[in-house]
């Protein structure tokens, strides 16, 4: 079992975890800020992109499931054009389109709803099961096996470098590290499953 927090456009780790099964989503507990909570990285022309959903911060120990988007940002907009300019010349990225944009086209009250609906539209993407399963408490201590929970900060750094695999603007930047698998997605296309299972979680 792998205990993973759900996050917006997730990590390629949390990818390889749902295709290899037995993933269980962390809901409860507090929200943490400056986390993969509410952001995503994906590689441009200038190199990696932290696309930002903005929080409406209402106290200094929210509930995750109760943290709420900020109603007056146009983020939607903002994070779709980011994506279409860095990715409108991946192999893949056309194949994926229409099911990605309703991301950007759908309205959202919770951050955590998003988050789900982005996993959700990844795994149709990349034909994988989204699990269901999700936590009823919050438990502190895990087993270094199952508590993936540390994938949501943004410190977090993979132990094991990935194989590279071919990213738009690898000739000005070399292989980007970290991104979210929507990059791995529209770079790779069916060939993404592959990858997925050589990584070491």
């Amino acid at each position: 079992m792998k205990v993973i927090v759900p996050t917006y456009l997730p990590l390629i780790p949390t990818f390889a975890a749902i295709h290899q099964g037995d993933v269980v989503w962390e809901v409860c507990g507090t929200y943490q800020k400056q986390s993969y909570r509410n952001r995503s990285l994906i590689a441009t022309d200038r190199g990696a992109l932290t696309l930002t959903i903005p929080i409406a911060h209402r106290n200094h120990r929210q509930a995750f499931q109760e943290v709420q988007i900020d109603p007056d940002e146009s983020w939607q907009r903002t994070h779709w054009r980011g994506i279409q300019t860095a990715y409108r010349s991946a192999p893949y990225f056309e194949f994926y389109e229409d099911r990605l944009v309703r991301l950007f086209e759908e309205s959202f009250t919770y951050l955590i709803d998003v988050n789900f609906k982005s996993m959700e539209i990844l795994c149709q993407c990349a034909k994988l099961e989204i699990p269901q399963s999700k936590t009823d408490v919050y438990v502190k201590e895990l087993t270094p096996d199952s508590d993936k929970r540390m994938w949501a900060s943004s410190k977090y750094r993979p132990s094991d470098n990935p194989k590279p695999y071919g990213q738009v603007f690898s000739d000005r930047h070399g292989f980007i590290q970290g991104l979210s698998f929507l990059d791995l997605l529209c770079n790779e296309g069916p060939s993404s499953i592959e990858y997925l299972k050589h990584i070491t979680l």
